[in-house]
């Protein structure tokens, strides 16, 4: 059974690995938790108001803490910009 705990992980698991279809309950289930469970939403949490998570005058700077950067975690972690704070980053 796979921990409720990290959602992305869940819902990359069942879809990636078990080829789960997107309208299974349980893949619905895990990919609406993906912003409010686990990596993704202390990634999330940590923020900017602006939409940048460390510096906010360079997209790319400090390397693998700037928001270009964190988003590509979120991506990898199944996030999209479905959610509006990664949206505001993704216009960044």
């Amino acid at each position: 059974m796979l921990e409720e705990n990290q959602p992305s992980v869940k819902f990359l698991t069942l879809t990636e690995l078990l080829g789960r279809s997107e309208n299974d309950p349980e893949v619905k289930s895990a990919r609406d938790n993906i912003t409010k469970i686990g990596w993704v939403k202390e990634i999330l949490d940590k923020q900017l108001p602006s939409g940048f998570w460390f510096n906010e005058k360079s997209l790319f700077m400090p390397r693998f803490l700037a928001a270009f950067w964190t988003i590509l975690i979120l991506s990898d972690l199944g996030a999209t910009k479905k959610d509006p704070r990664i949206d505001k980053a993704c216009q960044l």
